[in-house]
């Protein structure tokens, strides 16, 4: 399956991901020597593919699918050579409205699971997240099996309620806390 969060390095450490679609910011290139050598290790012994996106293009297919959405507009990376390596998930068309411009669509993207940390929850699932989100809650949303919250604090509901409009994970999207 897909997962989508921030623990994806612990879980290709233990050899249990097959398939990484990710933001690319170095972490996965021939001479990265950062702080993630689980993921390095995974990448050079080629057990796991790697699909490269801007952090941007990658939130843009959350959010399409977090909205129900078949694909996102998109500016970015048209005439890249990440274009040509995901082109079976994105696409350049003429503009259908006629303006003769050439417009780009980049494919939804629906992890199976998110795994997502957050400062607070209650027992039920609602998570108060902290910035920066990146794609974070965007993830969880596009999950169509659901999302695994991890929290720094369990809360209680009324304690939930009183700070509701920090709530950026409703309970409806968790399956587990």
């Amino acid at each position: 399956g897909r997962i989508g969060g921030g623990h994806a390095a612990d879980l290709l450490a233990c050899g249990l991901i097959k398939r990484v679609i990710a933001g690319s910011y170095g972490a996965v290139s021939r001479d990265y020597t950062g702080r993630l050598p689980q993921v390095q290790a995974a990448y050079a012994s080629g057990r796991v593919s790697f699909q490269h996106w801007t952090f941007y293009s990658l939130s843009q297919r959350l959010i399409a699918a977090a909205q129900g959405l078949p694909f996102a507009l998109t500016h970015s990376l048209a005439g890249s050579t990440m274009a040509a390596q995901n082109a079976a998930d994105f696409v350049r068309m003429p503009d259908p409205f006629g303006s003769g411009r050439t417009v780009s669509l980049l494919k939804a993207l629906h992890p199976d699971v998110a795994i997502i940390h957050a400062v607070a929850a209650d027992d039920e699932g609602n998570a108060i997240l902290l910035p920066p989100m990146e794609e974070g809650a965007w993830g969880a949303k596009a999950s169509t099996k659901g999302v695994l919250v991890t929290a720094e604090q369990l809360v209680s509901r009324a304690t939930i309620r009183r700070h509701s409009h920090l709530v950026t994970l409703p309970a409806r999207y968790v399956t587990a806390v």
